[in-house]
């Protein structure tokens, strides 16, 4: 799944793509991780893409989002 916000010109801002966890461990079925985040810089950008990737993993057949801060 790709999470991409544009602003008022069109023009994307944050990006995230999202999917299955990349550690067997953590690979139940059950849960999203967010495995790319990119942003422009913007103030605050990335936490629109993360509210997404919420949003998708809060559907019935998923309960975990996984997220990594670098």
């Amino acid at each position: 799944m790709l999470c991409k916000l544009v602003d008022e010109a069109g023009i994307p801002r944050p990006v995230a793509i999202v999917g299955r966890p990349v550690a067997r461990y953590l690979d139940n079925g059950t849960s999203l991780e967010v495995t790319r985040l990119a942003s422009d810089g913007t103030r605050n950008a990335s936490s629109m893409p993360y509210a997404v990737a919420w949003r998708a993993a809060s559907a019935p057949e998923y309960s975990r989002l996984i997220t990594y801060k670098q």
